[in-house]
């Protein structure tokens, strides 16, 4: 009996052995179907959609299977839909900088939502990009809501100089290592990052990344809170945090805006901001917790004048009856974003 056992002992030693030389040996040529959907089957367990099921394939056996290409892979997949239970960290070999008003933003390769297009064109959401330039002048107080990677804050940074304050809220772990390393780099003492959530309350809530940077608060019927894909991160009020005076405020936080505002009430009863957030009726109800309409009702009554930020080009588009803006706004899914001037 002992010597079978040893021999068993023996042969998943061997097993064991020639598995992590055939893992670690050049290879001559690419992973094989098998080799691949047996990977793709540990890193989504769900399952996959065919068009993501062909992406993922075509990703792991045209490119050496390395962490940055894993990183590029789950992070193409919408966690959604396909949750991964794995994470893999940033390296610097994942790190490109691209410049905006003199800074260098450090963005991530493998992030196909948001740094790949910056990194391809320059720039990033255009239309939002001549709104802030119209409205921030230097030492203007600036805060930046669901800041992703910093591209915002430091378009503002440049803006409104060293003396005034920028201030960039991110959840998201690997986008506020980003805008940590671009404070680090460029030397920027102005600009603030708190790397937690704004809402209604002082708490937690579960976020959920979705495509590479992109993520969202998601409700407890949605997910559990085990659930791997899953992070719980702090959430705080905007009133309650010791901001002076705000100028201009931007949300973009994938629907819980109507949160983050119902948060800030004092704060722009206080100092009337510009506001430029993201706007989706679906997102709106699903997330936020607000019809569309009462959402858009709430900045009306508080004296706010709306106006729809056309894209790319940035030309506002007054809105006058938020009812008939709604009824021909099309799909619910369509996202839009939209300034809020106070009268």
């Amino acid at each position: 009996m002992a010597n079978r056992f040893g021999e068993r002992l023996l042969g998943a030693g061997s097993r064991l052995k020639r598995s992590l030389h055939r893992a670690t040996e050049p290879r001559s040529s690419a992973l094989t179907r098998r080799e691949v959907d047996r990977l793709i089957g540990l890193l989504f367990p769900t399952g996959l959609g065919a068009d993501s099921l062909n992406s993922v394939r075509l990703a792991l056996q045209d490119h050496d299977l390395t962490a940055s290409t894993l990183r590029s892979v789950i992070g193409g997949v919408d966690q959604h839909l396909s949750p991964s239970p794995f994470s893999v960290g940033m390296s610097r070999e994942d790190l490109a900088f691209v410049a905006v008003g003199g800074i260098d933003v450090a963005l991530d390769r493998a992030d196909r939502s948001v740094s790949a297009s910056i990194i391809e064109s320059g720039t990033w959401e255009p239309h939002v990009e001549r709104v802030l330039r119209q409205y921030l002048v230097k030492g203007s107080v600036f805060v930046d809501i669901g800041a992703n990677v910093g591209w915002h804050t430091m378009l503002a940074a440049s803006i409104v100089g060293d003396a005034a304050a920028v201030y960039a809220f991110e959840p998201n772990p690997a986008n506020a290592r980003l805008i940590a390393h671009t404070i680090e780099k460029n030397r920027l003492p102005n600009v603030h990052l708190l790397p937690f959530a704004l809402s209604d309350r002082v708490g937690f809530s579960s976020f959920q990344s979705a495509i590479g940077s992109n993520g969202a608060f998601v409700g407890s019927r949605e997910h559990d809170s085990l659930d791997a894909s899953v992070t719980i991160v702090p959430t705080l009020r905007l009133d309650d945090l010791s901001i002076e005076h705000v100028d201009v405020l931007k949300i973009d936080v994938e629907g819980a805006e109507p949160l983050v505002l119902r948060g800030a009430e004092a704060t722009i009863e206080r100092d009337h901001p510009v506001i430029i957030f993201e706007f989706s009726c679906d997102m709106s109800e699903r997330v936020g917790g607000d019809a569309a309409r009462t959402h858009l009702d709430m900045l009306q009554a508080r004296g706010y004048e709306l106006a729809l930020i056309e894209q790319p080009t940035g030309e506002l588009l007054p809105i006058g009856d938020v009812g008939e803006l709604l009824a021909g706004w099309g799909s619910r899914f369509r996202t839009e974003d939209i300034l809020a001037v106070h009268r």
